[in-house]
């Protein structure tokens, strides 16, 4: 599980499991507004919503999800390794109008994901590879192929 901690609060943006023979459920321990913003991996192989597994989520405020459970339509086997992991497509999903009034509600929850899409991207850059911020070779940052 990937855990991320800014000095007052901590994060995760994935679930990491070892599965026990015939294991199904699985808790998404983080934040998600959508079904579809989950990737299930079995094994390092991406499964599909529906016909591999099923989302239930914690429907905890207006707009989105505090976790839930991943069930897998068959058993897994003794040692799989099932890895949950928030994949959001970046948008805006809401425009405001310049005057009058509108849902603070939907206010939260557009600011909330654009929360979460930073968290995702800011996990993504921290497994990439490149330059420490005080590097000051020529050496060219594209890998040999």
């Amino acid at each position: 599980m990937e855990t991320k901690n800014n000095g007052s609060y901590t994060y995760r943006n994935n679930d990491t499991f070892t599965a026990t023979a015939g294991q199904t459920a699985f808790a998404i321990s983080f934040e998600f507004f959508d079904e579809d913003d989950l990737k299930v991996y079995k094994n390092g192989t991406q499964l599909t919503k529906t016909t591999h597994y099923t989302v239930t989520p914690n429907t905890t405020y207006s707009g989105g999800f505090n976790g839930g459970t991943i069930t897998l339509g068959s058993g897994a086997t003794l040692n799989d390794k099932i890895v949950i992991a928030l994949d959001m497509a970046p948008q805006r999903s809401t425009d405001f109008p310049t005057s009058g009034p509108f849902n603070i509600d939907t206010l939260n929850t557009q600011i909330d994901k654009s929360w979460l899409m930073f968290k995702q991207v800011e996990a993504e850059l921290a497994r990439k590879t490149g330059y420490s911020v005080t590097y000051t070779g020529g050496a060219s940052p594209a890998l040999p192929e």
